[in-house]
């Protein structure tokens, strides 16, 4: 059996973010949030580089208003794997339902 090779590729849609910690690599200023369009060119760009792994960062991803129509066009590539590096504060009950009823649908 072949081992899976991880080849991952990073999408910062945004440096907005709902927290101030110190530590963070993201700049504070200026704020910035990317047009879907514009992100959807790059997830296609990632893939065809060979990218099999999505790494969405921010800023906080979560407050991205387009997060889940994103979701959805990256899913449609058949990455291995997806993730969302979150602080996790807006994970709110009815995030955690819509992103479970997106992965099973």
């Amino acid at each position: 059996m072949a081992k899976y090779k991880h080849i991952p590729g990073r999408l910062q849609i945004s440096t907005e973010c709902n927290q101030e910690c110190i530590f963070c690599s993201v700049p504070a200023e200026p704020k910035e949030t990317l047009n879907i369009e514009l992100l959807k060119k790059r997830i296609k760009e990632l893939k065809d580089l060979g990218t099999n792994d999505l790494f969405i960062t921010g800023g906080e991803p979560t407050i991205y208003p387009l997060l889940f129509e994103l979701l959805d066009y990256a899913k449609k590539f058949e990455f291995k794997e997806i993730t969302i590096q979150s602080n996790g504060s807006n994970l709110t009950k009815n995030i955690l339902k819509k992103k479970k009823a997106k992965k099973n649908g």
